[in-house]
């Protein structure tokens, strides 16, 4: 599946691969899988099931094609090699190890992620694979050509743009008469907090902001933004009215 354009099937999981040629003599074939990753929706971080880089692969080629190049650390037997690419992310090949086999090449990447664990988003960095290179050798002779592509394949998953969750969807309607309500309530200073049981730009008091989910988006309503601060309202809105506010 790693070196045949086309989607695959592959104990129970989608694969897709597209094959290029990277130059004249040597053929890249980038793999993707389906899973569940993180996206990031309105600066929120959202479990998403999509499509997902896995790897790259270089079809055999000839060592010598790879000279100079540190991905297959020059084509060097052996060989190994470590540096920092223009934007600043480093990287790391090893060739011909216990990990890579004879006659290949592995490249990590250090990379900042973000991951869901214990139920919660942590940023971490971390190696990841990042590509496969393959020399050619006595039974595997170099592939100039890009592969034939694999037989269609019915079911494919097709991604779809990620959404918050329904509780954290962000809804703006008559953010104008929130703006002038908040202009009134609380000068328009969405993080006001004086201490009088009365927080944020539209002055919920606790009970009210638990009462529609405000914690959804913050423990206490000076602590949400402005666009969450509306959706709340909205949430009171459709129960009550204007009638909460004087300044309505």
């Amino acid at each position: 599946m790693y070196t045949t354009p086309g989607n695959h099937l592959v104990n129970g999981r989608y694969w897709k691969t597209a094959c290029d040629k990277y130059s004249d003599t040597v053929v890249r074939c980038r793999t993707e899988i389906w899973t569940t990753k993180v996206a990031t929706v309105q600066g929120q971080h959202v479990l998403h099931n999509g499509w997902v880089f896995n790897n790259l692969t270089y079809l055999p080629s000839g060592r010598d094609q790879w000279t100079g190049n540190p991905l297959a650390a020059g084509g060097k037997p052996g060989g190994t090699r470590t540096w920092t690419a223009t934007d600043g992310r480093q990287w790391r090949t090893e060739c011909d190890t216990a990990t890579t086999g004879r006659n290949g090449c592995r490249t990590y990447a250090l990379t900042s992620v973000v991951a869901h664990e214990d139920g919660a988003f942590v940023t971490e960095n971390q190696w990841q694979f990042n590509n496969i290179i393959q020399f050619a050798a006595s039974g595997t002779p170099a592939v100039t050509t890009i592969p034939a592509a694999a037989p269609p394949l019915a079911g494919v998953p097709v991604e779809t743009a990620p959404q918050l969750p329904a509780n954290q969807r962000i809804d703006l309607s008559r953010a104008a008469t929130w703006d002038r309500i908040a202009q009134c309530e609380s000068g328009g200073r969405w993080n006001i907090n004086t201490g009088n049981g009365y927080y944020g730009g539209l002055q919920f008091n606790l009970a009210t902001w638990r009462s529609v989910n405000g914690g959804d988006f913050a423990s206490y309503p000076h602590q949400a933004t402005r666009e969450e601060q509306i959706t709340v309202a909205n949430r009171l809105y459709a129960q009550r009215g204007f009638q909460p506010w004087s300044c309505a």
